[in-house]
């Protein structure tokens, strides 16, 4: 195997140049391509041009994703607790009040990850 001159492919962007400056400054043959030599240290260099396989995710799995933000988890508050008090029939149970009824309502929700862990 001969040595791959590598000057070429350092510090070279090719997708900011045409197809034409890209074959004359890798000085490759469009019609032949690269021989094994360079395409074994292209590879060794980097990688595989391969795409990951990944493990395909539940829908269910993808819908709680979207909970993670904290901007989301406030909107959800915002508009939970004014529902809660128009189902309960509250006016306006003040902050003792709301104290007590927020844990409680969510205590399932809030329990259930660790209910399957246990389980």
């Amino acid at each position: 195997m001969k040595p791959v001159d590598t000057t070429a492919y350092r510090e070279f962007s090719a997708w900011s140049h045409s197809a034409d400056s890209i074959v004359q400054q890798l000085s490759v043959d469009p019609g032949q391509g690269l021989d094994t030599n360079e395409v074994l240290w292209c590879q060794r260099v980097y990688g595989r041009n391969q795409l990951e396989v990944t493990r395909r995710r539940h829908g269910l799995a993808i819908l709680l994703a979207q909970f993670k933000s904290i901007v989301v988890i406030l909107l959800l508050v915002a508009v939970y607790l004014p529902a809660l008090a128009n189902v309960l029939r509250l006016a306006d149970p003040g902050v003792p009040g709301w104290a007590i009824i927020v844990p409680a309502s969510l205590f399932p929700v809030l329990a259930a990850p660790f209910v399957a862990r246990v389980s």
